[in-house]
């Protein structure tokens, strides 16, 4: 099908030219303009800021029927028809001269340069693009324009693309719209992206919703019971569920859950955790590892996980989603990493969660972010904020809990003003004494920690930090300031680990000391009393000493499961070598059926 084409010379000539096709060669179209006029040879063709290049078809360079915009022709220097060059040199003389008093008023600037019709507004500035001369010197050669100055300036306004800088020359006007029409479009995209965020509504899963996506139940009990979805997840003391993740190898798994066991011990009261065995593979080895867990789990292979993952992108995540349960929104994709990084701290954590608000896709804390800020609803929702997917409105949530500092500790010393960003990135909880060194209480654990089986270092600090934790959050509470001396996880006997991987390991190993429970207590002023290793509220102190005291043991105990898994790491390597060193492979020397008989098949020679 036929269409038309509009063309511009440099020297301001317009017409029209029929095509056939799409598919003509640009050496073919310029054949027809050599034949309408001679100066048209060794000419060159631009469209849209670009050189057409002769082994091209039309339709590669874009002039395709409908299409906008003039195809421009530079005649090579020195073909400028006879009428024209008349016309240019008339046109010179008389700009020549110029009476006196004429000059523009106001200093204004003076005419474009040739090939410029009009100068292109000035754009904002930005950083200087490095020019290459040669660049400027070809362009110059072509005959476009004299003006060195401004070829320079529209070679920094296309960033040195000299394509585009010929047609901002060339074609000012038509650049500078089809700039604007970009815009337009850039402006566009924006709004729409916008709007289709503003159109996510805030996930919400009421708890009447969990039996119907858990339709076969909750493993309760290491897996020795089954539970109702709803009995298991409607629990009113419960803030927040934690949908914890499978991983592809059972290491994974196990290395997500070893994380887990500090942050349970220290936020049960607020967390209800259920196991989802996404991308597990063996079912035995999925029974032997459920029996070990304390929280709830998904059967194997149920078809709950398909419901959960198309309502919580869960194959998505980073390994475990916490969802509110208040308002059923998404905290955070990756809940047990943003607590690995505030050193197993939950509340400190969901201070951060909260501050942000809800997320629809995974925006997990990083040590630049600790705290998340700006990838919520709540940040995205504020004056140039970004990266977050904001809600219709801000998600009604509860206030973030208090430091759980007491008037005690705040009589000790002033509370700082926290900024309006939300909660200060730390690790530690607020109001400890200084005084109290962390030398101290590693004194206090450090034959436990040097001999001690590594399963009986995690169950101890697990215990007590759970202890300390709940008289941080309520001092005055009585129940929690006695500990029953009874209690074997604190004060029970410890046995050593087994450091060779190959030895015999005896059933009932013999215990080689006492765990330094009270060691450890009476550091935070508690005292034997009775049957119970109590709690001196009334000492000097005593609330900042014991939040100091907890701050530092959640650093030996980090470092301890730090220790264990490096020990656990050395005694499979240790294991694998030992198990190279009978598979390693013969070269010769072998005796009866396995000696080499190479060449035995051959005929003997030689005389005799």
């Amino acid at each position: 099908m036929s269409y038309s084409l509009s063309f511009k010379t440099k020297e301001g000539e317009s017409f029209t030219l029929d095509v056939e096709s799409s598919a003509e060669k640009i050496e073919d179209l310029k054949v027809r303009l050599i034949s309408m006029d001679e100066s048209f040879e060794e000419c060159t063709l631009l469209f849209k800021g670009k050189i057409c290049k002769d082994d091209k078809t039309l339709e590669d360079c874009g002039m395709v029927s409908g299409a906008a915009g003039n195809v421009v022709v530079m005649r090579k220097k020195g073909k400028v028809p006879a009428s024209k060059a008349a016309e240019q040199a008339a046109t010179a003389a008389s700009a020549a001269v110029v009476p006196p008093g004429t000059a523009p008023a106001g200093g204004a600037s003076a005419a474009p340069p040739a090939g410029g019709p009009s100068a292109p507004p000035q754009a904002p500035a930005a950083e200087k693009v490095t020019i290459d001369p040669a660049v400027v010197e070809t362009i110059m050669a072509m005959g476009i324009c004299a003006d060195r100055a401004y070829v320079e300036q529209m070679l920094q306004k296309t960033k040195g693309n000299a394509d585009l800088a010929m047609a901002w020359i060339l074609e000012p006007e038509q650049m500078l719209q089809e700039e604007q029409q970009h815009r337009q479009a850039r402006r566009q995209a924006r709004a729409q992206q916008q709007q289709q965020s503003v159109s996510v509504q805030p996930m919400r899963v009421g708890v009447e919703k969990w039996s119907d996506m858990i339709q076969d139940g909750v493993l309760i009990n290491g897996a020795t019971s089954v539970q109702d979805a709803a009995a298991y997840l409607d629990n009113n003391s419960k803030e927040c569920i934690l949908l914890l993740l499978g991983g592809a190898t059972e290491r994974n798994s196990r290395g997500m859950v070893q994380h887990l066991q500090m942050i349970y011990a220290m936020a049960e009261p607020q967390l209800c955790i259920l196991y989802v065995p996404f991308m597990d593979q063996d079912e035995a080895k999925f029974g032997d590892f459920i029996r070990t867990m304390p929280w709830g789990s998904l059967k194997f292979n149920s078809p709950s996980m398909k419901l959960l993952d198309a309502r919580f992108s869960l194959r998505y995540s980073h390994g475990s989603v916490l969802i509110q349960k208040s308002t059923g929104h998404v905290l955070s994709y990756g809940a047990v990493n943003d607590m690995l990084l505030h050193n197993f701290d939950y509340n400190t954590a969901k201070q951060h969660w909260l501050a942000r608000g809800h997320i629809v896709r995974p925006a997990p804390f990083t040590k630049e972010n600790p705290t998340g800020k700006g990838t919520g609803a709540v940040s995205s929702t504020g004056a140039g904020a970004g990266g977050g997917q904001p809600a219709v409105a801000p998600p009604v949530v509860p206030q973030p809990v208090a430091a759980p500092q007491a008037a005690v500790a705040a009589a000790a010393k002033p509370t700082p003003a926290t900024s309006s960003s939300g909660p200060a990135a730390t690790a530690v909880l607020p109001g400890g004494n200084p005084a109290l060194e962390l030398v101290k209480v590693q004194d206090a654990v450090n034959e436990f920690c040097e001999v001690g089986d590594y399963t009986q270092q995690e169950e101890f600090f697990a215990t007590l930090l759970k202890v300390l934790n709940n008289i941080a959050a309520t001092p005055t509470e009585q129940k929690f300031q006695a500990i029953k001396n009874t209690n074997a996880k604190l004060f029970g006997p410890f046995v050593a680990r087994v450091e060779d991987p190959n030895a015999m390991v005896d059933v009932n190993p013999a215990p080689v000391g006492d765990r330094p429970g009270i060691a450890v207590l009476s550091i935070a002023h508690f005292a034997p009393d009775g049957d119970f290793v109590r709690w001196n509220a009334s000492a000097p102190n005593a609330l900042p000493d014991l939040i100091a005291l907890r701050n530092h043991l959640v650093t030996i105990a980090k470092k301890s499961s730090e220790r264990k898994f490096r020990f656990e790491r050395d005694q499979k390597i240790a294991v694998e070598m030992e198990k190279d060193k009978g598979r390693q492979t013969k070269y010769g020397g072998a005796e009866g059926s396995g000696k080499m008989t190479l060449g035995q098949d051959r005929r003997k020679r030689g005389g005799g």
